[in-house]
């Protein structure tokens, strides 16, 4: 009778702290958007160490998707000339007036300073949203301006340092296809670095690669590919 009492006993307690366990996983369960590493806005800052000096804005990738975030607000932006902040002449940037702007206008900002061919603009806004919504889903598409960005002004180090952070934002650690982008991205930048460091080129604009010099970046891009 007691080891009949005793199996009893044992069995409720388990019970009870089956029903413990499921309660603190349900407590710890990762619904919500994961948090970005500390640290992580301070390394992208010092990933980006000058913003661009020209305003040669490089052409769109349009095999990269947009998410909803990012194409809603330009659809807005082309249809509406009111912006938070505007571009001044000269193409200089202008800063983002305070109280601190929200991630809709900050990307209204950046875009419209990208069609306005306003680089330095696009370049600080890109670059203040990022830092400021490193969790938000459109963060690797920032990356992705601000690398575009970079690699019109020549700025490759700082293009390589920027995608290597990028990786760790919380977006893209459920998107390994836009993570393979980013290794991509790393990959065929110090292919380039190297190829001009070894024709005595220097680190000029992506856009400026002599048709010889490029074919060869691409070849030997295509070969890290097939070895990859």
């Amino acid at each position: 009778m007691n080891y009949i009492w005793i199996m009893i006993i044992v069995t409720l307690a388990a019970i009870v702290i089956a029903y413990q366990l499921v309660d603190c996983q349900d407590q710890v369960k990762p619904d919500a958007t994961p948090v970005p590493p500390a640290g992580l806005a301070s390394a992208i800052e010092a990933a980006v160490t000058e913003p661009p000096v020209s305003n040669k804005i490089p052409q769109e990738d349009n095999n990269v998707p947009i998410p909803s975030v990012v194409r809603q607000s330009r659809a807005a932006n082309r249809h509406s000339g009111a912006l938070s902040a505007s571009a001044p002449s000269g193409g200089e940037a202008a800063p983002v007036h305070q109280p601190l702007a929200s991630l809709d206008e900050l990307v209204k900002i950046a875009y419209h300073a990208k069609e306005e061919q306003n680089a330095a603009l696009a370049f600080n806004t890109f670059l203040q949203a990022l830092k400021l919504y490193p969790e938000s889903i459109a963060a690797p598409y920032f990356v992705i301006e601000i690398g575009n960005l970079l690699k019109a002004q020549g700025a490759y180090d700082a293009a390589i340092n920027l995608f290597s952070e990028g990786r760790n934002l919380p977006a893209m650690l459920q998107n390994s296809m836009l993570d393979q982008e980013f290794v991509h991205n790393i990959a065929y930048l110090r292919i380039a670095k190297n190829v001009l460091l070894e024709r005595t080129i220097g680190s000029i604009p992506l856009h400026q690669i002599p048709a010889d010099v490029l074919a060869e970046i691409n070849h030997e891009f295509a070969e890290w590919s097939v070895m990859e």
